[in-house]
């Protein structure tokens, strides 16, 4: 079964936040469309919001990776640097700071808000912390994939572990 069905009868869509159209063969952490070549359709943004994980790796390719990501107030995803893979942070709910820089003692701050998309080369230490009083929602890709395929780290001491009960 799919982990991330929704039903937004409200505005008459409902679906599974994989693009799944048919009851749950495609689920959250698979190759998706890779191996049918069927269009693969999301509603990226509604999944974001929904979700309530610290993680979830929602599609891995050969080439790319989406994530979803949930931050509590005041927390962070915490410091870190990939060597090769670039990123993009896109905050879809909530106000924060993210911090980049060459070196990680010598970063810049800058607020991010709904619509922000922060751009992070490899080799580029970064953060991003919830400076809100709600959950910063936001989803992030990755080019090459960054996480094993169909990661769930429920909260950041499970994604800090890597080694838990969570679904990774």
């Amino acid at each position: 079964n799919c982990m991330n069905q929704w039903d937004d009868s409200e505005n008459q869509r409902r679906g599974c936040g994989c693009g799944n159209r048919n009851s749950g063969t495609l689920c959250v952490g698979t190759s998706g469309n890779r191996d049918t070549g069927d269009p693969l359709v999301i509603d990226l943004v509604g999944a974001a919001q929904r979700n309530e994980n610290f993680r979830k790796a929602i599609f891995t390719g050969e080439n790319l990776q989406v994530t979803l990501m949930s931050l509590k107030p005041g927390e962070d995803i915490g410091l870190e640097m990939h060597d090769d893979t670039d990123q993009l942070l896109v905050v879809v709910d909530g106000t924060g700071t993210v911090q980049m820089g060459r070196c990680q003692n010598n970063m810049r701050s800058c607020c991010v808000t709904e619509g922000s998309g922060s751009f992070v080369p490899a080799g580029t230490w970064h953060n991003l912390t919830n400076t809100g009083c709600t959950p910063l929602k936001l989803y992030s890709v990755y080019a090459p994939p960054e996480h094993p395929r169909g990661t769930v780290q429920e909260t950041k001491p499970c994604a800090e572990r890597r080694r838990c009960r969570c679904r990774s």
